[in-house]
């Protein structure tokens, strides 16, 4: 059996989206005759028949359904190789640059962000950043989480490690120098305000499991979804937090802040991540070179 040319499959599936030839004839611009002779061909190249008759009118076999059902995943497929293709050749200007990631860590990279076409930016966590990326839903991916995989670079940005900040008030009130021994005081983590990101981060958790403690023992006053949050908190005077260090403190020195030993929190390596087929195109190359000047710079 010979494949049937796709023009006349891109006809079925105006055909089958169609209420009839007619309404497919308008949505395609030609002629109902054409239509008809169309089907006709496409007929000739299958084993079975596509279409029958109910009453006057003329719908889908079975194995016509089943044929539009594959022509439509071609289709869209096809739209999306020559999607890909035309952002290869096109101008910069032309271009939609779509980059996924946490938004704090985004805002980090912000400056970096000067690009000649449209810039979509979505809020994602690493590992959602990674899926969009592989599903290429996304063209850069800034994740801590660098795959596996021969077909995706990893351009490394920055590192963070991880901080625990607390507002100068708690330390007054109880006579305390900030000091690593002072975060490893199971009372003055117990009866000091808390401040969490969200109970499933692994952050605080993982401190806590090295002093053989658990946040239920902890007087956690606030959840929040989002480190800027967190340390918006801190700022106001709230409560302590491990916070990443690219987060920054807008307190004006009212906040402390000390890093937690590398051999037991260690430091998270964030990555702009990229199909490598993506690497031909020039302004996506800059994009990425601003982005770790910017770091560089920071």
């Amino acid at each position: 059996m010979k494949t049937p040319p796709f023009e006349l499959l891109q006809v079925l599936i105006a055909v089958a989206e169609s209420k009839n030839f007619y309404e497919a004839a308008i949505r395609l611009k030609i002629t109902q005759p054409s239509i008809s002779h169309k089907m006709k061909q496409l007929e000739s190249f299958m084993p079975m028949a596509i279409f029958q008759l109910q009453g006057k009118r003329k719908v889908l076999t079975h194995y016509g359904r089943s044929l539009y059902d594959v022509a439509i995943v071609q289709s869209n497929q096809l739209e999306k190789n020559i999607e890909q293709l035309h952002r290869q050749y096109a101008d910069a200007e032309h271009l939609t640059l779509r980059i996924g990631g946490r938004p704090e860590v985004i805002d980090c990279m912000a400056s970096a962000f000067n690009f000649a076409g449209k810039i979509e930016m979505l809020n994602l966590s690493s590992s959602e950043a990674v899926e969009k990326l592989r599903t290429h839903q996304i063209d850069i991916a800034i994740s801590y989480i660098a795959p596996d995989s021969s077909e995706i670079i990893a351009k490394k940005l920055f590192q963070s490690s991880s901080h625990f900040r607390i507002h100068h008030k708690f330390l007054k009130v109880k006579n305390k120098k900030l000091s690593l021994d002072l975060v490893k005081d199971e009372i003055f983590l117990k009866q000091t305000p808390c401040i969490i990101y969200h109970k499933d981060g692994h952050m605080l958790k993982d401190w806590l499991k090295h002093l053989n403690l658990s946040l239920d023992m902890l007087k956690i006053v606030y959840v929040a979804e989002d480190w800027r949050t967190v340390q918006n908190l801190v700022d106001q005077g709230l409560g302590y937090a491990l916070v990443p260090e690219y987060i920054q403190s807008h307190s004006q020195g009212a906040v402390q802040s000390i890093e937690l030993p590398n051999q037991i929190m260690p430091k998270y390596t964030f990555y702009a991540l990229y199909d490598k087929g993506l690497k031909k195109i020039e302004p996506f190359q800059k994009i990425l070179s601003a982005l770790t000047a910017a770091r560089r710079r920071g």
